[in-house]
């Protein structure tokens, strides 16, 4: 530290240093409408003197008036906005509803503590496996089903209070009894260029992430659907890049890719059945046996049902 007289001395220009006697109720109310008065005068001189009749109302009325005219205040432009928007043809049951959809799905996400998923030192794959991270990506990808909306279609006050895109489709596959929820990759990129970037570089472990964050945020909605689907799947459709089977490459495993081609063989087809109903072997018996569960990659087509004579 070097001393410098001139810069460690505290300037007086403009300081009462006389003795300021202590103030009365009367007296401090008195030297607060003075200085609203002025405030007033000052408004005025700059035009915009209709701001400072509030002051006068305020000044006459207690707390609990003051609360209840701006109660009145509110619930008048409440009103007021209502009817412009049914004249504006909108339906007047939604007028007022909340987003049911958006609270369902986005419950509990203001009690989790944000992650900057961008902030690592480590291999991506090691980064996502932590449970930090993958509760960040559930948590971001759960807001874009809620919330994102196209920005091509014209927003009107209407469809402004509708679901999100992505919420009407999990409403649309869920009416059909379906599993795999379509999502355009240009939306994912526009709304969470990060999940959009970690999904082509790691996407066997994006992918799990995904379809738990869509299966849980469907089963908010729905909560009776677990008993028609035990898991949702994503299914990502317009992604830009295209490639040749003939242009495939060591650097393309492990990576989201969109080929296009002819396939002139194929190495053996692994069924994915995990649960199976299987009918009695025994002839005539019209018994079905299951729900079995079925090992990957292994194939059980069942037996005797135990119940009948001729097993």
């Amino acid at each position: 530290y070097q001393r410098i007289d001139a810069l460690d001395t505290y300037g007086v220009e403009g300081m009462d240093f006389g003795d300021v006697a202590p103030m009365s109720y009367g007296e401090r109310l008195a030297a607060e409408q003075e200085l609203n008065r002025r405030d007033r005068l000052a408004l005025v001189e700059r035009g915009d003197g209709g701001r400072g009749a509030l002051d006068d109302v305020e000044m006459g009325e207690d707390e609990e008036a003051r609360m209840e005219r701006r109660k009145k205040f509110l619930v008048g432009h409440k009103r007021r906005r209502e009817e412009e928007e049914v004249a504006e043809g909108d339906d007047p049951e939604m007028i007022g509803a909340a987003p049911a959809a958006v609270d369902v799905l986005l419950a509990e996400d203001d009690e989790e503590e944000e992650v900057n998923l961008e902030a690592f030192d480590v291999p991506l794959r090691e980064w996502i496996a932590q449970n930090r991270t993958r509760s960040e990506i559930q948590r971001r990808f759960r807001r874009f089903l809620a919330t994102f909306n196209d920005t091509t279609t014209p927003s009107t006050p209407k469809n402004r209070r509708k679901d999100a895109l992505y919420t009407t489709q999990i409403r649309a596959m869920a009416s059909s009894n379906l599993s795999s929820l379509s999502i355009s990759y240009t939306h994912l990129t526009t709304a969470q260029p990060t999940l959009a970037l970690w999904l082509v570089e790691a996407p066997s472990d994006m992918f799990d992430i995904l379809d738990e964050t869509a299966t849980s945020s469907t089963y908010r909605l729905f909560p009776s659907y677990s008993n028609i689907r035990d898991e949702i799947h994503v299914r990502f459709t317009h992604y830009p890049i295209t490639d040749g089977m003939r242009d495939l490459r060591r650097v393309h495993l492990e990576r989201l890719q969109q080929v296009r081609g002819v396939v002139t063989r194929r190495t053996a087809v692994f069924p994915q059945l995990k649960l199976g109903y299987y009918d009695c072997r025994a002839l005539g018996c019209v018994e079905v046996i299951g729900p079995i569960r079925v090992d990957p990659g292994t194939t059980d087509e069942g037996g005797g049902c135990g119940s009948c004579p001729k097993c």
